[in-house]
């Protein structure tokens, strides 16, 4: 059965680069006071939950954004109703003003056909799956690889949102645009920018992968 499943994206007029999403949640939490987990997920200052975030930093088009599902919708407007908008940003404080919001209600469900999602900066790997890929012996190989690992990715996020899928998911890896070093939490991993399809209906703006708290994994869909 499909669920339904609330998203809120916003943008602020606050102007950051790609490398500067992690100062960008940083300060947001500071503002934020560690009020609710969900925009963190930490457990006190040295545990985290190990689960899918339901906020997601983002830097959009060149502005500092953010990505809310399910209850992550209802804390970030808890926060705005309650706290002055004002974070601290080079030692300074900075006020924030949203300049868009789009709020949106999805359905989570399979498809006959295959839909097609463009992902950017989706890091794949653990250290196993990571050896299993540079041991592959050629490209079609790696591919599969990607795919089983997407795969996963995906039945983790259904599972997040305690939906179970009536039928076989299907992943096809099309084209990968840019593979990339990447620095996530201070270790060097690549990041992937592909095409692929699936046989889901999947919110927009979601992100899939490791790093999705931090801006990396996001996706959207490829209108034919």
């Amino acid at each position: 059965m499909p669920i339904l499943i609330p998203t809120l994206s916003l943008t602020f007029d606050h102007r950051i680069k790609t490398n500067q999403i992690n100062r960008w949640r940083g300060a947001f939490n500071e503002m934020a006071q560690r009020s609710d987990d969900l925009f963190h997920n930490h457990i006190g200052d040295k545990t985290y939950h190990y689960r899918y975030p339901l906020i997601q930093y983002r830097c959009q088009n060149g502005q500092a954004g953010l990505v809310a599902i399910n209850e992550g919708v209802n804390a970030v407007q808890r926060l705005l109703s309650e706290k002055d908008w004002i974070i601290r940003w080079n030692g300074r404080p900075k006020a924030l003003n949203i300049v868009e919001v789009v709020p949106e209600d999805h359905y989570l469900t399979m498809t006959d056909q295959p839909y097609r999602y463009r992902i950017h900066q989706w890091l794949p790997f653990n250290k196993e799956n990571y050896q299993s890929w540079l041991a592959a012996s050629n490209y079609m190989e790696r591919i599969k690889i990607l795919e089983k690992i997407l795969a996963g990715h995906l039945l983790g996020f259904a599972e997040a949102m305690e939906w179970r899928l009536p039928q076989r998911l299907e992943v096809d890896i099309q084209l990968v645009h840019n593979m990339e070093k990447v620095l996530h939490h201070k270790n060097n991993l690549i990041g992937f920018d592909l095409t692929y399809s699936c046989n889901i209906d999947l919110p927009p703006h979601i992100g899939i992968g490791k790093g999705v708290s931090h801006g990396f994994g996001w996706q959207r869909q490829v209108k034919e």
